[in-house]
């Protein structure tokens, strides 16, 4: 007997969403309080993650090898970010920071039951 092979796969979607969205009738049409000249490189835009795995186990059911992918189509995706204001005499408004999540991922395992 051979074993037995797994093949689990996932997708996963996110859509966009806006992380600052105050409104503020004072300013100009998509801006807000915080972003006077606009916000865009704050909000995450929509994504989608495919992942993919094939596990082979033995036939005693005590050995287990895996080959795992995550993001297979490398997706670039912001997870998370921030606006740290600055005084204007710098010359601009924020400095923006942004947290990426993990790129294209391979990996395998290997188990063993005692």
């Amino acid at each position: 007997e051979f074993g037995a092979i797994s093949i689990t796969g996932s997708a996963s979607y996110r859509d966009a969403y806006y992380l600052f969205n105050v409104e503020n009738p004072g300013f100009a049409p998509g801006t807000n309080v915080l972003f006077p000249n606009g916000g865009p490189a704050l909000d995450p835009d929509s994504y989608t993650l495919l992942d993919l795995s094939f596990v082979w186990t033995s036939p005693s059911e005590r050995l287990r090898f895996g080959i795992h992918g995550r993001n297979l189509t490398d997706e670039e995706y912001r997870v998370a970010a921030y606006n740290f204001v600055t005084p204007s005499q710098l010359g601009f408004d924020s400095a923006y920071s942004a947290f990426y999540g993990p790129p294209r991922t391979l990996t395998a395992s290997i188990s063993v039951d005692f």
